[in-house]
């Protein structure tokens, strides 16, 4: 009964966790008038779904309450002195509560026996979005990245799609070439994105698994297809050049070439050093208690750029937490850096890269995630994993 219920609640936490919001959505109303929305009934669902299993996990219940304590505590001390903006909470409630929640439910079915089934779930549900993405793209634009992809914006979609693929190849649950047709399509999603920070984050990823994993690095048929896919592409681009789509992209070979830019990349590349010599300025004029949840936006050149954060999540953290309660969570999401044997690690690593240039707290519940996933199921030990251990 219990495994029917932790599978109810994790198929029900994909609303919140899609749309990045447990609270009230518009977009979701059920009851408009008492601020009743989908998501938030998904997640008081799937919530009380998890707490049937709470018994069982007594150090993971603990964890929770300790990381909550540190978030709302600082939340409510930091709005008596700085006035915090009440979107900034809201912000980090959905980064620590979507994340920890959907952790703790996809490894409660881990112990019982149903990783396969929650990894084939979060596959299927990540394609779904991509063939939504497909459908809707072609309608408003399919290389025109500033329309939604179904349900999100680029850097979310490719993130997305990331994620997809690298479930799908580290926790491989579906069969052969059914398979290869998965991979395809999340590897095209994250190229389709135009989004630098994906596309640089997996790329990163699959250069330090062959570095882990050298004897892969030599097998014939791997050197031979990547060959010929190499010659491929460059034979293209060397004759027909590239569309003017994929300038975003390129522009990433001329900055690391030292060349002259040829883009424009004011509000992506160009403003982010801006924006980290800022938030560096923030943390160590308010280092304690920051500048406040939400407030980054009006410290950054005063609030006259339409930037509400620093395209990086450990700057963020820090400086609108400061250095008690940001470096809490930040130390938190460096602890699974040191497993790089656990199936998931490369999951983790791509949303920890992709986390330092794009995307605010909100988009880091992937991260988060991600990384309570990986601590539960090495470092967080209740008294069941313990004597699960001692019998083997």
């Amino acid at each position: 009964m219990n495994k029917i219920l932790l599978q109810c609640g994790f198929l029900m936490l994909f609303a919140p966790v899609l749309t990045g919001s447990i609270f009230f959505e518009s977009r979701l109303a059920i009851l408009p008038s008492a601020y009743i929305s989908v998501n938030t009934v998904a997640f008081l669902v799937a919530l009380a779904c998890a707490a049937v299993e709470l018994p069982r996990y007594p150090k993971k219940f603990l964890f929770l309450l300790a990381l909550m304590t540190v978030l709302i505590s600082h939340a409510v001390l930091a709005a008596v002195v700085l006035g915090v903006d009440i979107m900034g909470i809201i912000k980090f409630m959905n980064f620590a509560l979507i994340g920890f929640t959907l952790a703790f439910l996809m490894h409660a079915l881990d112990r019982r026996g149903c990783l396969d089934w929650a990894v084939k779930v979060f596959v299927a549900v990540l394609f779904v979005l991509f063939i939504g993405a497909v459908f809707v793209k072609l309608q408003t634009g399919f290389w025109f990245r500033q329309n939604p992809y179904f349900m999100h914006g680029s850097i979310v979609f490719g993130r997305l799609m990331a994620m997809g693929l690298l479930l799908n190849l580290f926790i491989p649950i579906v069969p052969g070439k059914l398979s290869w047709a998965l991979n395809a399509c999340f590897a095209f999603g994250i190229v389709w994105s135009l989004s630098k920070g994906p596309i640089v984050a997996i790329t990163a990823c699959g250069l330090l698994y062959l570095l882990l994993n050298r004897s892969e690095l030599f097998k014939l048929r791997n050197l031979v297809l990547f060959a010929m896919l190499l010659a491929a592409v460059s034979y293209y681009v060397s004759t027909y050049g590239l569309p003017a789509q994929f300038a975003r992209v390129t522009v990433l070979f001329d900055i690391l070439m030292g060349s002259e830019v040829t883009v424009n990349t004011s509000g992506s590349i160009g403003i982010r050093g801006n924006m980290y010599g800022a938030t560096q300025g923030m943390i160590l004029e308010s280092p304690f208690l920051g500048v406040g949840m939400g407030n980054w936006g009006a410290n950054f050149y005063d609030g006259i750029t339409p930037f509400t954060y620093p395209h990086n999540l450990f700057l963020e953290l820090l400086s609108e937490m400061g250095l008690i309660a940001g470096g809490f969570f930040a130390v938190l999401l460096l602890l699974p850096l040191r497993y790089h044997k656990d199936p998931f690690f490369y999951l983790f690593l791509f949303l920890f890269l992709a986390q330092q240039s794009s995307g605010d707290v909100a988009d880091g519940r992937f991260l988060f995630f991600a990384t309570c996933l990986i601590l539960f199921r090495n470092l967080i030990l209740d008294r069941i994993d313990l004597r699960a251990r001692a019998s083997t």
